[in-house]
Formats: C-alpha cells, sequence, structure tokens
C-alpha cells in the first residue's frame, strides 16, 4: 500500500527516521565534496588568523548563521588580518552580471590582498571582485554548504569541487 501521511501525535516507524539521518549524513558528504577553492593567491587558507573582519552581502535576507557561528567575532576592517565576505548575491535573468553593491566592490578591492569571497550561489560574483586573494564557491546558502565552506576554509576539509564553468575574461 501506498505511504500514508504522517499526522500529528502519531510515531514516525523507526526505519524511516534512521532513512532520512542517512539522508541527512549524504547530504553532509555531499556538500563537503562539492565546496570549491577557485584561487588562494596570498595563501590565506587554512584560516588561522582570530583578527578576523567578517562583512555579509546579503540582500535577500537569507540566513546566514551557520557561517558566521564558526567564525571569529568580527574585528576592525582596517586592523583585520583577513576579511571574510560572505556573498549570498543571485543572479538576475539576463542581466549578465550579478549586481554587487559598489561599497562592497570597492571594500573588495581596497583589501583585496586579504580578503577570502565565500560565493554561498554562482561563481561568477567573482567577476564582480576584482583581484580578491582568495575565492571560495559553496553554491547555495543551505546550512550544510555554510557548515562544509567553514570547515573548509578552516583546513578541516579538503576543497575537491571543480568549476563546471570558466570564470574570468
Amino acid at each position: 500500500s501506498p505511504p500514508q501521511p504522517h499526522r500529528g501525535g502519531e510515531r514516525v516507524p523507526e526505519g524511516r527516521v534512521r532513512g532520512a539521518l542517512a539522508q541527512s549524513e549524504i547530504a553532509g558528504r555531499i556538500a563537503e565534496r562539492s565546496i570549491t577553492l577557485v584561487r588562494d593567491t596570498h595563501a590565506l587558507l587554512p584560516l588561522r588568523a582570530t583578527n578576523v573582519a567578517t562583512v555579509i552581502v546579503n540582500p535577500h535576507g537569507d540566513v546566514l548563521d551557520d557561517a558566521l557561528r564558526a567564525l571569529p567575532p568580527s574585528a576592525d576592517i582596517d586592523t583585520a588580518a583577513v576579511l571574510v565576505l560572505l556573498l549570498a548575491l543571485r543572479p538576475k535573468s539576463g542581466a549578465g552580471t550579478i549586481f554587487v553593491p559598489d561599497d562592497i566592490r570597492r571594500l573588495a578591492e581596497r583589501h583585496a590582498h586579504k580578503t577570502i569571497a565565500i560565493a554561498f550561489g554562482s561563481p561568477y560574483v567573482l567577476r564582480e571582485l576584482g583581484e580578491v586573494s582568495t575565492f571560495v564557491c559553496a553554491w547555495g546558502v543551505q546550512p550544510l554548504l555554510q557548515i562544509a565552506a567553514m570547515r573548509a576554509i578552516r583546513g578541516e576539509l579538503a576543497m575537491p569541487g571543480k568549476l563546471p564553468v570558466r570564470i574570468g575574461s
């Protein structure tokens, strides 16, 4: 017989719980293997600095709590050893670019040598950031991807992901 919908108050059969946990573990491994290091020009990775400034670029209001929890409290941008840009930007169909606010673009250019930019979405945002030292693509804002990206920049995970597209001019 076809599976019946779960109704409040009913117990979920034990096999289904184990199945959900197994699916979650698989999703976590997929997220870990998808993290892509595009470049690390000034060897900022693995991130060991504790004097880190964090800037969130999140015009759509996506929740980036898992990424933020993994970073030290944000320091002053000008005195920080490393600037981490958490970029939750989405492409607009037909635009040909991904809009990065001018102040963020200037910030990335001014601090390019010490910037780790993490794209929680399209890797094409790199085209808009100038020559930032380090660029990581996490492919989406989902919590598993945030956790995997933070573990990867700390050196706890390899970044075996590959870009399926060419970035650059």
